[in-house]
């Protein structure tokens, strides 16, 4: 009986250490996207104020 007992512990064991990997790698994408979106939102801001001095530009011809 111990030695089901101590299967089913290592095997608990793994399958934590699988998903404490897997948690690790999920949480480093989620940084990487959230820096992705902040990125891209500095870059749509950007871009909308080109087009707004675009059109203040036209709006003067």
């Amino acid at each position: 009986m111990r030695s089901v007992a101590k299967n089913v512990q290592n095997e608990l064991d793994r399958t934590n250490e699988t998903l404490g990997k897997e948690n690790t790698r999920l949480l480093k994408d989620n940084e990487d996207l959230e820096a992705d979106i902040e990125s891209i939102k500095c870059e749509r801001d950007q871009i909308k104020e080109e087009l707004a001095q675009t059109i203040r530009e036209l709006g003067e011809i």
